[in-house]
């Protein structure tokens, strides 16, 4: 086999003893492609500090369990204690488990996967009237999520960027008529991130985030920063000073005035963050979470209960402390049980008399 190569390959040189060069340059650049590729594939498959993932083994249910990666790159497991999580996600923890499962005389087959934590909720940003954060639940639309932020009258909710967890990113028509609840309107997993993008209009500019009344506003000749922000009406206390940006659509202006189109973005203190409150109530949906805020007044801010709510079984779960509770109101309003304070992202449910429980 080696001889008839041989002979063939000089044979071939006889006769073009050299390929033209466009073609090696085509090869070199593919090669070279490949290789980029394979390498940021390989860069991204990689789990980091504090990522989550789910360990299957149908051969000992105590091994099937959701592990968080340490700060020094390990994962603590029951039977084998700590394994190195560091390298390529994809095959090699679940090898390196099953390594350490042989070296204890157990021939058991693993597999691993990245897990999403439902408390971390899911943001939106952009051309909105409220942006913050909103507790994940499975079923959740971008249309629920686009409902919460209020977006713009001169949003662009033709190209609503989501951006996952793991850094995918998606473009959705959200502006079609029947969007909500259609195919398009996808659901949303942990960690996502919506971005209102801004409509085009050439003689506005657009002052967005912390201001109270964000949105475009008439662009002038010399308009300037404190211009804009005085026409939003100001920074709103959950607006940081500190940090505003321009974004220009035009050519550098120069010094601080305004071009047709410029983004002001005024930077919030911290993460907008709400309670969601659903089953009998005046008006389902969300409240602004603060800090103190109590049972009964979320229930308040939600119109409070609707006809034929059982407010004897008023039902909070918190995500965060992973657990729930069963309350009546009215031993709340007599006194006899303290009205519990509430943290963000916990959800309140007021079932319907008669219903299956």
């Amino acid at each position: 086999m080696g001889r008839r190569f041989e002979s063939g390959w000089r044979h071939h040189l006889s006769v073009d003893p050299m390929p033209p060069r466009n073609i090696l340059t085509r090869s070199a650049l593919a090669l070279s492609a490949l290789v980029c590729i394979s390498a940021a594939c390989l860069a991204k498959d990689v789990l980091a500090p504090r990522d989550r993932v789910e360990i299957i083994c149908e051969d000992d249910p105590s091994l099937c369990l959701m592990r968080s990666v340490t700060a020094d790159g390990y994962l603590s497991l029951p039977i084998i204690g700590a394994v190195d999580a560091a390298g390529p996600f994809a095959d090699g923890v679940a090898g390196r488990i099953e390594q350490a499962l042989a070296a204890r005389g157990l021939a058991w087959r693993v597999r691993v996967r990245r897990a999403l934590d439902p408390c971390v909720g899911v943001f939106f940003s952009g051309a909105v009237g409220l942006a913050g954060s909103t507790a994940w639940r499975k079923g959740l639309r971008v249309s629920e999520v686009l409902a919460l932020a209020a977006p713009l009258r001169t949003s662009g909710l033709e190209k609503v960027l989501i951006v996952n967890a793991v850094g995918g990113r998606d473009t959705v028509d959200a502006s079609a008529m029947g969007f909500a609840g259609s195919v398009a309107d996808g659901l949303l997993q942990p960690g996502d991130r919506l971005s209102v993008p801004l409509a085009e209009s050439p003689s506005e500019v657009y002052v967005l985030g912390g201001v109270h009344d964000p949105g475009a506003k008439p662009w002038r000749a010399g308009m300037t920063v404190e211009d804009a922000l005085a026409a939003a009406g100001g920074v709103s206390p959950h607006g940081d000073p500190a940090h505003i940006d321009v974004e220009s659509k035009g050519e550098p202006s120069s010094g601080r005035a305004l071009r047709r189109g410029d983004v002001v973005r005024v930077g919030l203190r911290s993460v907008r963050a709400f309670v969601s409150v659903t089953g009998a109530v005046q008006r389902p949906g969300v409240v602004a979470f603060r800090p103190g805020l109590t049972l009964t007044q979320a229930l308040a801010e939600a119109g409070g209960p609707a006809e034929r709510a059982d407010v004897a079984h008023v039902i909070l779960r918190s995500l965060l402390r992973r657990k729930s509770a069963t309350y009546d109101l009215k031993t709340i309003a007599s006194g006899k049980v303290k009205d519990p304070v509430l943290s963000a992202s916990d959800s309140i449910e007021i079932p319907t008399l008669g219903a299956a429980k």
